[in-house]
């Protein structure tokens, strides 16, 4: 699965069954009446994806031998791997199913620097990149800061160094 959005289905999120495996690259996987990802397969490799507020375990693996490898991913519970968070993912209004991210959201740039691990990071490598030219955002939906600027800076109009664009 590539950045697909799987929510608010009835039951599991993503199955996966018998001699199979799954590679879950951006994509979010969220509200669902059951686990997020029910692995009754040989395993399950997520990158760069959310996987939270399901009713059950994010992920779940019917058998012991199974695999999951989780970098770079919004899941809950901490998993081992290289860049994971558990933490608000901050959509726009998940309650009628906008799961694209806020300017706050802790998503923004958190995606693998090296996604096609060829050992040239997002800096010089556009296949590494959002459609905006910056680092990978971890889920479904990209934050475009061409169109959103993301500008830091201070909001405290009596400071001096005070940025009247700023909006972080």
């Amino acid at each position: 699965l590539d950045n697909c959005l799987v929510s608010k289905s009835n039951g599991v999120g993503v199955e996966i069954w018998w001699d199979s495996s799954a590679e879950i690259i951006n994509s979010t996987v969220v509200s669902n009446h059951s686990y997020g990802i029910y692995n009754f397969g040989q395993g399950v490799t997520v990158s760069n994806s959310i996987i939270k507020t399901n009713l059950s375990e994010s992920i779940y693996n019917h058998f012991d031998t199974a695999y999951t490898t989780v970098n770079y991913s919004n899941i809950n519970s901490s998993f081992d791997g290289d860049g994971n968070i558990d933490s608000d993912p901050q959509f726009t209004d998940p309650d009628n199913g906008d799961y694209t991210l806020q300017f706050t959201s802790p998503c923004i740039d958190a995606g693998n620097p090296d996604l096609d691990g060829d050992g040239d990071n997002f800096l010089i490598d556009s296949d590494d990149q959002d459609p905006d030219g910056t680092r990978l955002d971890i889920g479904a939906f990209y934050y475009d800061q061409i169109a959103n600027p993301i500008i830091y800076g201070c909001m405290d109009p009596g400071a001096s160094n005070y940025n009247n664009e700023a909006i972080v």
